[in-house]
């Protein structure tokens, strides 16, 4: 008898375990995701080697067009007030390892419709879940899965019956947005970094008008009127802000459009599930997306339970003995890179810079930086 699963979420853990799950294994795969929700958000992703081998696993490159995404070769890495290039760290040590970048809705749309998982998709809201029994409880029906995996972000509703929603806030805000310029043939993600704040731009497809995105990442918000009850006012507030004090620098924040205000939050415990409810990505583990791999990481989950289902082995003992250890190297590494970012002390700020410059283009240096996070074993 064929196992049935339910995904609740169609983000990035959904749709890789929904494709994995599709390719390699004869189960029944019901994906929970509300309508309005799906494939609305056009910012852009970076997905580091540990993650595009997976990728590979199911066929990325029938999916995506060359055009569609950009193979990334470095970060430059400047002062956010003067300008000064510091340093550029590389982000691929062979020929075989893939560093891109993409945008966020076209990835997840065009996985979605390689692996027909429209065939999968329940428009439907969860109202609850009975997570002594295994079922999901819709309009008031309860329906039994063998396996219910929580794939709905860092605000999951369904985690609570699980676990205590233990999130806070970082103390960050992120400032999102896209824009559009003719293909300047760049291959890098340019970082700046200031005070208590860093900004980084990239480029996210390779077409004749290329598509740019941009995060502004702050701590200096505290104190000013940012609500997310009062959304649109906050959002136009926080430009009008990143406007005001860069604009001159950078002229594509003129072309920028989408602009979305996130304030960052993340988990207080990793957490993997209950029983046969499992949580991936952010609803496991948020964290402070300095390294750019909360994508990545919830790549990694989608494959992990995947080869744990695979081989009928998965249970929480054993998830948690294959991810807790690298999530929380993964999460001590972006919390000590967001403190060296966002460095106010002259000395400190000296000896950063400095050796940075000393270290540009190093292999070796590139390799200490990235190298712990680029391998995962498949």
């Amino acid at each position: 008898m064929k196992l049935n699963i339910a995904i609740v979420g169609a983000g990035v853990s959904g749709i890789i375990l929904g494709a994995l799950l599709k390719k390699y294994l004869n189960v029944n795969i019901s994906i929970f995701e509300k309508r309005d929700q799906l494939f609305n958000n056009i910012n852009g992703l970076q997905l580091s080697p540990n993650s595009t081998q997976i990728l590979d696993l199911i066929n990325f490159s029938e999916i995506f067009k060359k055009e569609e995404f950009l193979s990334i070769e470095k970060l430059k890495v400047h002062d956010l007030y003067s300008g000064e290039l510091l340093s550029e760290i590389l982000l691929k040590f062979n020929q075989k390892q893939k560093y891109i970048s993409i945008n966020r809705s076209l990835f997840l749309k065009n996985i979605f419709q390689y692996f027909k998982l429209s065939e999968n998709i329940v428009y439907e809201e969860i109202k609850d879940i009975d997570s002594q029994n295994n079922k999901i409880i819709v309009k008031n029906k309860k329906f039994f899965f063998d396996y219910i995996f929580l794939c709905d972000g860092i605000f999951s509703k369904l985690k609570k019956n699980i676990a205590d929603q233990s999130i806070s806030f970082s103390g960050l805000y992120a400032l999102r947005g896209t824009y559009d310029l003719t293909n300047d043939n760049s291959s890098n993600i340019n970082l700046w970094l200031g005070e208590n704040e860093h900004l980084v731009n990239y480029k996210i497809n390779n077409f004749e008008i290329s598509q740019y995105n941009f995060v502004w990442i702050t701590k200096n918000l505290q104190n000013l009127p940012i609500s997310m009850e009062n959304y649109d006012e906050s959002n136009q507030y926080l430009y009008e802000m990143f406007k005001e004090k860069f604009s001159e620098k950078f002229k594509f924040i003129g072309k920028a459009k989408s602009i979305s205000v996130w304030p960052i939050y993340k988990t207080k415990d990793i957490f993997f599930g209950f029983k046969n409810i499992f949580c991936l990505g952010d609803s496991s583990h948020g964290f402070i997306p300095s390294r750019a791999q909360g994508a990545s990481q919830a790549i990694e989950d989608a494959y992990v339970l995947f080869k744990l289902l695979e081989k009928n082995n998965l249970n929480q003992k054993n998830l948690t003995h294959q991810r807790l250890r690298r999530i929380t190297r993964i999460i001590k590494k972006s919390e000590k890179t967001i403190f060296i970012y966002h460095l106010r002390n002259s000395l400190l700020k000296f000896i950063r810079n400095s050796l940075l410059k000393i270290f540009s283009n190093s292999k070796i240096f590139s390799s200490l930086l990235n190298k712990d996070i680029f391998n995962f074993k498949l």
